[in-house]
């Protein structure tokens, strides 16, 4: 588990380094994050990602164009083809295996 994906720039958390520096430059740590991630998953480890794991590019942009997670779609054998944001009071149940 990682603390943070980009470290910041101001206040008390800057002192708490991300996997990418406040440049936001992918150097040692990313690529070392990066492949350590690739290789728990090829020895049958399980990675969790979350509704917003890989929206956003290297510039903190979103990907048009790209499944999401971007760059990432080869790490879990799938993409998510549609996004919506649930509103207060709206649920979702989920049955099954994709079954909704």
């Amino acid at each position: 588990m990682y603390f943070r994906y980009r470290g910041e720039t101001k206040g008390a958390e800057q002192y708490c380094y991300g996997i990418i520096d406040q440049d936001n430059k992918k150097r040692r740590k990313f690529h070392e994050v990066q492949e350590r991630i690739r290789e728990f998953v090829k020895n049958d480890g399980k990675v969790v990602f979350s509704f917003r794991t890989a929206i956003k590019d290297y510039y903190n942009n979103l990907t048009l164009g790209q499944y999401n997670p971007s760059f990432y779609t080869d790490l879990i054998g799938g993409f998510v083809e549609e996004i919506e944001s649930l509103q207060e009071g709206q649920n979702v149940t989920i049955k099954d295996i994709n079954e909704f």
